[in-house]
């Protein structure tokens, strides 16, 4: 069958749709447009403040891009766009999981510098050369820094609810400070720069360089962090937890998850990738620390930009990563070149980033289907001038209720009302009256427009096309879940053969793991056995009920004196407050009475302690007299052994007879192993084989004589394969293998029933896929017969629309309500022809 092999290209592409239409496509979709628009609007916006200083906007963004990729910056640009890519992700991992890791840029001075510590550590100060070996030893020190000083904020947020933002707020200044202190003060000497003072040590260049290419490294590196953390969110349980987590705690935690583990390690990893974003930075751009001013790199916190932009998706970074390093290279030269100031690019980024803290209202902007909206209103006659009427009523009753002292009504109402009171009633009933005129007018808005939705989707002539469109998505997708289901039977299939085959080939071996099983499970009853029996004779089990049962009882009772004690206290106070408040009393009686009850509160405080203290007191004498008791015990039966060795005696005995049920068993399947060794037919099975592969052989010769596609060959194809499927599962039996088979010959009679079965699936897939393409053009035969059918009508109901008003005076909002009423009658009319022509269409179908 040639066309069989057209299964997959069709598969490919319904399933691409299926996808590309799903709702999961769609929500991502809605952020993927978002974060779009807010980059667009930033760059809009900028552009407008570019043209004031009276520059061409669009040359400016031309030349920002061209000089980025040009000779002399090309590698910068892709070094940043790497570095830029990386931090995103750091940023994406902790925002998912809910924590915000803003300590990004102490995060970088900690890898950088323990970098260059641990570099000319080893290294001497001149040398430029480093091995390969040092530059993984700098990868893995950047890395675990980077995590170590995320890993102390997760830690005080889990233990301690310490927000994270505080916390590496701090730690950012503790991290600068401290490596100042190192490179310009204690140590810099041996870690300073010589050329820049208030520096640290260059680290050597080209550490990346492949081939002399710096661009390939960097890039590969980002490329497999996007790869890393897109199959961690995506593909992974842990991933999974940590996005449950991010989006609620509560739930994470009642769903068994450990919260307080998950923010620590998000946070770890968080730290981890701002380590890798580091070295990528020392390696390639940034070999030094400055420390002359006393600011932070601003490009720990661009990273925090480039998530909230992308939205925290992975792929999405690596667009924004790439538009934040063209702007970060190439935006201060394009704006020297143009004499305007360099903080430009700075500008376009921090629009960009403002556009996104609101990219709410983009996420919800769907032009396409405003353009959409706005078409059908212009197209509609009646709808459009209701629209318009309405409107006007509520922009009249907004103005009205904004401009309230204004009105005539309301000034007649205020000089009818006599007192204050009143007029704050009749200012209430005017507003309220203005507030339900608006809201009436808003939903009588949202029907209409609704109704015009409905009449150019759903209803009429356009509702057949919507129908024929839904009608053809929704056969593409059963055949789809129909291809997949036949191939999770195959599969299923083809594990259950593999299991039987692997159980039969490694028979002695599974019962002897079996055997030892049970052997372990029963020396372990029996030792619990032995210790039960000791322990009932020595009392250890009354002893700790007893013991328990007493520290439970003391517990009791000192909660409820705890309880009195704060009864008291809480009387006394309230008690104070009432006689601190009586104004009967002068101040010296006051005192002298607060200090009565204040000294009666001591002594019937003093009572109740020391009744805990007696509780304490009897509670430990009985538990001294229950631990003498048992020890007593314990001591009498080691001096009569006789009850201890008869039961160590018949635990000895219950072992020895378990360690030789065990050998027994292991003997017996080692004979069964000959035995079925011995059953092996070499010759029986080559029988079979050769039976089964004449069966398969004459089954594809019968099926190359179809050399086209209709309902009687595949009803006909199908009948054969019922035949041979039985004939085979007659040789082959049901399990396909059996036990005088050998384990080569069980590969060849899997083989044989997984080819024939796959035939089976391709035959059953082709099938689908010819059925659901017959059905889809019978429906548009259907869509093209009703169209044709209804031509006449259509152009009747135009006719009757446009009679149902000649007159070209204005109507009032009643008058095109009615107008509406009466067209939708029409258009009711028209809905139940159309449903009777596809009614009968569907009996000559059916017929079919």
């Amino acid at each position: 069958m040639k066309w069989k092999f057209k299964r997959h290209s069709w598969f490919i592409t319904s399933k691409t749709k299926e996808v590309m239409f799903s709702s999961e496509a769609s929500h991502k979709m809605k952020y993927l447009k978002g974060s779009i628009f807010a980059i667009l609007a930033g760059f809009i916006i900028s552009g407008l403040l570019i043209s004031i200083l009276n520059v061409n906007p669009f040359e400016y963004f031309f030349r920002m891009f061209d000089v980025a990729y040009s000779k002399l910056y090309f590698n910068e640009s892709f070094n940043w766009m790497a570095f830029y890519i990386i931090g995103g992700l750091a940023m994406a991992v902790g925002f998912k999981s809910g924590v915000f890791n803003i300590g990004a840029p102490g995060q970088i001075i900690a890898a950088t510098g323990m970098s260059t510590v641990v570099l000319f550590s080893i290294i001497p100060r001149e040398q430029t050369q480093v091995d390969g070996g040092v530059v993984f030893l700098l990868f893995l020190v950047s890395v675990l820094f980077g995590a170590l000083m995320a890993f102390i904020a997760g830690i005080l947020k889990a233990l301690f609810n310490i927000h994270e933002v505080v916390t590496t707020i701090l730690l950012n200044w503790f991290v600068w400070y401290f490596f100042k202190w190192i490179f310009t003060s204690q140590f810099a000497n041996q870690f300073g720069s010589n050329s820049l003072p208030g520096a640290s040590m260059n680290i050597p260049s080209g550490l990346l360089a492949i081939g002399g290419n710096q661009v390939i490294a960097p890039l590969l590196i980002a490329l497999g962090c996007v790869v890393i953390v897109g199959i961690l969110f995506a593909k992974t349980t842990f991933g999974f937890k940590l996005k449950v987590v991010g989006s609620s705690p509560s739930v994470a935690k009642y769903s068994g998850i450990n919260v307080k583990q998950k923010i620590v390690l998000s946070m770890v990893i968080s730290g981890a990738l701002v380590g890798v974003a580091s070295f990528v930075l020392m390696t390639t751009l940034n070999p030094n620390i400055y420390f002359g001013n006393d600011n932070l790199p601003v490009y720990g916190f661009d990273i925090i930009a480039i998530s909230l932009v992308a939205f925290n998706n992975p792929i999405g970074v690596i667009g924004v990563g790439w538009l934040w390093g063209i702007i970060q290279n190439a935006g201060a030269p394009i704006s020297s070149l143009y004499g305007i100031p360099t903080q430009i690019a700075g500008l376009v980024s921090g629009i960009i980033i403002y556009f996104a803290a609101i990219s709410a209202i983009f996420i919800m902007f769907n032009p396409i289907q405003l353009l959409k909206m706005s078409y059908y209103i212009l197209k509609s006659k009646h709808e459009k001038k209701l629209l318009w009427l309405l409107y006007k009523k509520k922009t009249k009753a907004l103005l009205r209720k904004k401009f309230l002292f204004f009105t005539k009504d309301y000034k007649a109402a205020i000089q009818e009302s006599t007192t204050k009171f009143d007029k704050q009633i009749v200012r209430l009933d005017f507003k309220s009256l203005y507030d339900m005129e608006i809201n009436h007018t808003n939903q009588a808005i949202k029907e209409l427009k609704k109704t015009i939705l409905d009449k150019n989707t759903i209803y009429g002539f356009d509702g057949i096309t919507t129908r024929k469109n839904k009608s053809i998505k929704n056969t593409n997708k059963q055949v789809i879940k129909n291809i997949e289901q036949i191939k999770l039977a195959l599969q299923t299939f083809k594990v259950d053969v593999k299991v039987r085959k692997y159980e039969q080939a490694n028979w002695l071996n599974i019962q002897k793991k079996q055997a030892k099983k049970d052997f372990k499970k029963a020396l372990k009853a029996n030792k619990e056995f032995e210790e039960g029996q000791v322990g009932y004779l020595k009392g250890t089990f009354t002893y700790r009920d007893q013991m328990l049962s007493l520290k439970s009882e003391f517990a009791k009772q000192k909660l409820v004196l705890k309880e009195l004690i704060q009864n008291l206290k809480s009387d006394a106070s309230m008690k104070i407050n009432i006689i601190k408040h009586d104004n009967n009393l002068n101040p010296s009686e006051k005192r002298s009475s607060i200090k009565t009850l204040r000294a009666e509160l001591r002594l019937k405080l003093q009572d109740e302690r020391k009744q805990i203290n007696i509780l304490q007191s009897e509670v430990n004498t009985q538990l001294q007299e229950l631990k003498t008791q048992h020890q007593a015990q314990i001591a009498h039966l080691e001096m009569d052994k006789i009850q201890l060795e008869t039961i160590h005696r018949k635990a000895q005995e219950a072992k020895i007879q378990i360690e030789k049920t065990y050998q027994e068993k292991l003997s017996s399947l080692s004979q069964q192993e000959i035995e079925r060794k011995n059953q092996i037919d070499m010759k029986l099975s080559d029988q079979k084989i050769v039976e089964a592969k004449k069966v398969l052989l004459q089954l594809q010769n019968d099926l190359a004589q179809f050399n086209s596609e209709s309902n009687e060959i595949y009803i006909d194809a199908f009948t054969l394969f019922d035949q041979a499927i039985v004939k085979m599962n007659q040789i082959l039996t049901n399990e396909t293998i059996e036990a005088y088979d050998a384990e080569e010959k069980m590969v060849d009679r899997i083989k044989l029933a997984l080819k024939i079965r796959r035939l089976q699936y391709h035959w059953i897939a082709c099938y689908e896929i010819f059925a659901s393409k017959k059905a889809n053009q019978l429906e548009l035969a259907k869509y093209q017969q009703v169209m044709t059918n209804l031509d006449a009508l259509k152009a009747q109901t135009k006719t009757e629309i446009c009679a149902l008003d000649t007159s070209k005076t204005k109507h009032n909002i009643e008058q095109l309500e009615a107008l509406i009423i009466a067209e939708n009658m029409i258009y009711q009319k028209l809905e139940g022809l159309i449903s009777a022509e596809e009614a009968k269409y569907y009996e000559i179908k059916g017929a079919q």
